[in-house]
């Protein structure tokens, strides 16, 4: 009798540690890797997985690949399966605070480029929650963010990576967001011949902006050579000039989506040499414990799913593998 025709109380149960291994897989692609992140033998979360299988009656790990990938089935329950964690790990944080009472007040900043899709629904979801005496949020540079992390003038923030700047915080990362082509929509030429000069005029970032410094310092690595450029520090007003055909950007989907609706006449293609991408992610200047920023990380991991990978991979299906969530987890 195969594992379908069982009667449903012969199953495997369900279990969070199973539902822990399979979403494991699922973040960082590897049966060893995932393992040693659940300080697990790979043998012993093979077996969860297994089990898990047999509960639902469903193959969900393509053991047949390399690296390892979910099947469909799989990615299915493993998009649940970060739901049904992440409330699990809220009820635990919010008994704690019962104990403890309220949260102290909250500082809390982000880059522009998560003004439209996620912030909004994140303080909402604070503010629902009264889990804080007050609340003030405040945005700017990615380097503004950090500095005022780093002189504790905020909490929290959600900046891009600078490798450059030895803050000392603990990072949470969120997204992984690549380097793409913004151009024109009616553009169809060679991409690599932008960077001769040919077709429109050349936008970039501000020097002083990390991005800009992340995107010069990719192309020194690899001797590519940029096109003179003009300088625009306003996001905005770039993607305006591309909109109206006046000019290309190195930029990411996440650049892109805030005036994703206000700009229709840009268009997103790969980088045409190497790939390279920037990372997204919350900064705490406090114990993470004392912030409960781990219930703040699964909130913002889940609005990121939805209202910032959703659409855009709707839109560049081609953008899959490398517009990610990163793996869960605080760094230092």
């Amino acid at each position: 009798m195969s594992s379908k025709d069982q009667a449903p109380g012969s199953r495997s149960p369900i279990t969070l540690r199973s539902l822990e291994a399979l979403a494991a897989v699922h973040r960082f692609g590897s049966i060893q890797e995932a393992a040693q992140r659940q300080g697990l033998a790979p043998s012993t979360l093979s077996h969860h997985i297994a089990r898990l299988e047999d509960a639902v009656s469903e193959r969900l790990v393509d053991h047949d690949r390399r690296p390892v990938r979910l099947t469909p089935a799989g990615r299915v329950l493993a998009n649940h399966a970060e739901s049904v964690l992440a409330q699990m790990r809220e009820a635990v944080t919010d008994v704690r605070a019962a104990g403890a009472g309220v949260l102290q007040d909250l500082r809390f900043g982000a880059i522009e480029d998560l003004e439209d899709a996620v912030v909004p629904r994140f303080l909402d979801w604070i503010l629902a929650r009264k889990t804080s005496r007050a609340l003030s949020y405040v945005t700017g540079s990615s380097h503004d963010l950090l500095k005022q992390l780093s002189e504790h003038r905020i909490d929290l923030a959600v900046a891009n990576r600078d490798v450059s700047f030895d803050h000392g915080l603990t990072e949470w990362p969120l997204l992984h967001d690549p380097f793409v082509l913004m151009t024109p929509a009616d553009w169809d030429g060679d991409a690599r011949a932008l960077f001769d000069g040919a077709g429109p005029a050349f936008l970039s970032f501000g020097s002083d902006q990390i991005i800009q410094r992340q995107i010069e310092a990719h192309l020194r690595r690899h001797q590519i050579v940029m096109p003179p450029r003009i300088s625009i520090d306003s996001n905005q007003v770039m993607m305006g000039l591309v909109d109206r055909g006046a000019g290309w950007a190195i930029s990411t989907p996440l650049s892109w989506l805030r005036g994703r609706q206000s700009y229709p006449g840009i268009a997103l293609h790969p980088f045409p040499y190497r790939a390279f991408r920037r990372t997204i992610s919350l900064f705490s200047g406090y114990d993470p414990d004392r912030m409960g920023t781990a219930r703040l990380v699964a909130q913002l991991r889940g609005l990121i799913t939805e209202h910032v990978m959703a659409p855009i991979l709707a839109d560049y299906p081609w953008l899959e593998d490398e517009f990610s969530l990163t793996p869960a987890g605080p760094e230092s």
